[in-house]
């Protein structure tokens, strides 16, 4: 038996489909907290997309999901530092990560102030 094309669960219900890329991408912000290593070795690559807070160095990025070995960021060019025009994906291996958080775009998550967030 089928729903919506999709196999009827086991208790009679419609299994969850992930929600569209489109929907995940306006709803969600992300903050990632690199190590002192890959602050290092990626270096000038990474300058554009860094920010600086309380907690130092960090990354807010409109999505971050573990590819693998590495860690697949979303960037908009207003979370840059304005050297980039495009959206932008980059990729960094996933040791280089010491904190990633997530939340609705309209709240911070703990990287910057309120003020700060709601320019993003």
């Amino acid at each position: 038996m089928q729903f919506n094309n999709q196999p009827i669960g086991q208790a009679g219900r419609a299994k969850a489909r992930p929600l569209p890329q489109t929907l995940v991408f306006f709803m969600s912000i992300c903050g990632v907290l690199l190590t002192e290593q890959g602050l290092n070795e990626l270096g000038k690559a990474i300058e554009p997309y860094l920010k600086e807070g309380t907690i130092g160095k960090y990354i807010y990025c409109t999505q971050a999901v573990q590819n693998g070995n590495f860690i697949d960021m979303t960037f908009e060019p207003s979370q840059t530092d304005g050297s980039i025009k495009d959206s932008m994906l980059v990729s960094i291996p996933v040791h280089f990560v010491k904190f990633m958080a997530t939340g609705a775009k309209s709240l911070p998550i703990g990287f910057s102030s309120y003020h700060e967030s709601n320019k993003i």
